[in-house]
């Protein structure tokens, strides 16, 4: 209905790509900017969000459980700092990552898709503008993403330093394998659990 009304230029939701190719239909020139980071600094990022909830509707709580696989990849004991916040398995998160990020790339033609890391999307904005067709200066820095759990969290440890070096490195392998990483703009997240 937005739609129709003239008024809807943009959508943002992780759950797009759930749905890529049901947008690809209905908006057949639609272009898309998916915004990405390091696997591990997602999971570190969904851990500070996930935090902040005081519970998820039940809803929530199913999708969660078909997105993240809790059948398909229930916690390990390495996984017991998870279990405890009640996060998907180290498995269950990035298997998602890796299946969000390769769906996007394999259903959206090259020539409408942009890849922002998340990092670098204040300084994007008038790419992502030109990119769009829209105005110069349509976008503005407060429309960029901000992290507020960041600073309130910025002492706390990041969830993936809790974990097993080996546990991580190894689901890293299994999971993320065949991911683009130069597509991407990041660099293979086994760099920094090798050292």
């Amino acid at each position: 209905r937005r739609r129709r009304a003239g008024n809807l230029h943009a959508d943002v939701s992780w759950l797009n790509a759930s749905m890529i190719h049901v947008w690809l239909c209905i908006e057949p020139e639609a272009r898309f900017v998916m915004t990405v980071r390091s696997p591990l600094d997602w999971m570190d990022s969904y851990a500070r969000h996930n935090a902040r909830l005081r519970g998820l509707a039940r809803h929530w709580q199913l999708l969660r459980r078909v997105l993240f696989g809790a059948e398909l990849w229930p916690h390990t004991p390495a996984d017991a700092v998870l279990a405890r916040q009640k996060l998907p398995s180290v498995d269950g998160l990035l298997s998602y990552w890796a299946w969000h990020v390769t769906s996007v790339l394999a259903a959206v033609p090259a020539q409408r898709l942009m890849i922002v890391r998340t990092d670098d999307l204040t300084d994007s904005l008038p790419k992502i503008s030109h990119f769009l067709g829209w105005p110069t200066g349509a976008l503005q820095s407060h429309d960029a993403y901000r992290d507020a759990t960041t600073q309130a969290s910025s002492r706390a440890p990041r969830v993936t330093e809790l974990l097993p070096r080996e546990h991580l490195a190894s689901a890293v392998q299994r999971h993320l394998s065949t991911v683009p990483w130069s597509a991407l703009g990041l660099s293979d997240p086994l760099d920094p659990l090798r050292s």
